[in-house]
């Protein structure tokens, strides 16, 4: 009637809402170990539904640097090169993520496939590789510095339980600046299933 056409953006930001996103189900993160409940408590992600209000403008997207989702962009795309031994019912982590995600978008195209206006669909929103090709684990290396910043090594570390004390950022005149450190995970908590 009015003459629009609509381009199907299969949209995620952060993998998922449980990452501090939006996107992926939380089953995927379960069938990867990890206790959703537990994400924000470790540093694992910062998620406005734990994390409460005041909750900084464009905090989230510092979330594909921290462990959860880059973990599970790393276990979409090299699952089987970085996590070969990593299984779901006898799949490999990222075949089982990879077909669930395939077999999603299917059933879009077939329940949209009638409407005369879907001129074509993406493939992903803003994927991200998460820690592949990273060469130095121990600084955080990303253009936004926001709320606190973990290195990958630090991240590992705050997955095993292990508090660490990390840099925190603010937006400045001139860019982001670093605002000083706050400790995490102080209860020593693992992300991981029990």
């Amino acid at each position: 009637e009015y003459g629009f056409w609509v381009w199907i953006d299969p949209h995620q930001d952060a993998w998922s809402r449980f990452t501090g996103g939006s996107g992926a189900p939380g089953w995927t993160l379960s069938v990867a170990g990890f206790d959703v409940r537990k994400l924000e408590a470790t540093g694992a992600a910062v998620v406005h539904q734990t994390h409460g209000d005041p909750f900084t403008h464009m905090l989230w997207p510092t979330n594909y640097t921290k462990l959860a989702c880059a973990t599970m962009f790393m276990l979409f795309y090299g699952g089987k090169e970085l996590a070969a031994r990593t299984c779901v019912k006898g799949e490999n982590i990222q075949e089982y993520l990879q077909r669930h995600y395939l077999a999603m978008m299917q059933r879009v195209v077939r329940r949209l496939s009638d409407l005369p206006h879907v001129i074509g669909y993406g493939v992903m929103n803003e994927p991200n590789m998460g820690w592949i090709g990273i060469d130095d684990l121990t600084t955080y290396k990303w253009e936004l510095q926001l709320g606190p910043c973990c290195a990958p090594l630090q991240s590992l570390a705050l997955s095993n339980g292990l508090p660490q004390l990390v840099s925190t950022f603010d937006h400045g005149m001139l860019g982001f600046k670093n605002t000083g450190s706050v400790g995490l995970n102080p209860n020593c908590w693992r992300p991981w299933k029990d």
